[in-house]
């Protein structure tokens, strides 16, 4: 994700895996995140902020049982790493939603940033890796069993 010369995210083909499904969902999750960010920097109020945040949540679940599907059916060497990080941002952002609702903005600040660069990372290391076992597992010959 690379900020526009307005700060905003942006979604460019280096983030792409070569897998269409997850690239199309790391779009979306990415125009989701632009989305609550020019919400938050034109002050809306906070059941649009809540609205958003509440679908954010909603499609990262949908995202990651879809990584999860493909880990599984391909027989991913690392799946139960790449789950455990999918499990940890869940957790991060089950705490952090429970103090945006405590505090508000505040918290709203914070998470922005941090969701940025989680998603930033996490496709440009681990999901880079799944997409390169996911194309070579594609190219392989079907053997009735995969292995």
């Amino acid at each position: 994700m690379k900020p526009t010369k307005t700060g905003e995210l942006s979604w460019t083909p280096a983030y792409e895996l070569g897998v269409p499904t997850i690239d199309k969902q790391h779009a979306q999750l990415v125009e989701m995140l632009r989305e609550l960010q020019r919400a938050m920097s034109e002050g809306r109020a906070q059941d649009v902020l809540d609205s958003i945040l509440d679908r954010l949540v909603s499609y990262t679940r949908v995202h990651f049982a879809t990584e999860e599907r493909l880990m599984i059916d391909s027989q991913y060497p690392l799946y139960h790493q790449h789950k455990q990080e999918h499990e940890e941002l869940t957790e991060s952002v089950g705490r952090f939603l429970q103090e945006y609702r405590r505090k508000r903005a505040v918290l709203s600040i914070q998470l922005l940033p941090f969701l940025r660069e989680w998603l930033l990372h996490h496709i440009m290391e681990s999901d880079r890796k799944l997409g390169q076992h996911l194309r070579a597992a594609k190219s392989r010959p079907a053997q009735g069993v995969l292995r």
